[in-house]
C-alpha cells in the first residue's frame, strides 16, 4: 500500500473520530464533523486519484468511483 493511499485511510479515520455528535432536526438526525477533517480527506482523495481539481467534484465523481472499483 503506498503512502497516498495510507493518507486517505488516515484522513477517513480522522473524519470518523472528529464526529461531534448528532443534531436532530424536524427532517431527521445528522452527524456533525469538523470541516477541516472533511477538507483533508477531500484533498487526499483528489491527489491519490489524480483528479482534475484539488477536491472531489460532481464532474469527476464517476471517474473517482471507477478508479476505486479498479483497486
Amino acid at each position: 500500500m503506498n503512502d497516498e493511499l495510507k493518507e486517505i485511510l488516515v484522513q477517513a479515520a480522522c473524519v470518523v473520530l472528529m464526529r461531534h455528535g448528532d443534531v436532530s432536526t424536524e427532517d431527521g438526525s445528522y452527524a456533525t464533523v469538523d470541516t477541516d477533517s472533511l477538507l483533508r480527506l477531500d484533498y487526499s482523495l483528489a491527489e491519490y486519484f489524480d483528479l482534475d481539481s484539488d477536491d472531489v467534484t460532481f464532474e469527476n465523481i464517476d471517474d473517482l468511483i471507477a478508479k476505486i472499483r479498479k483497486l
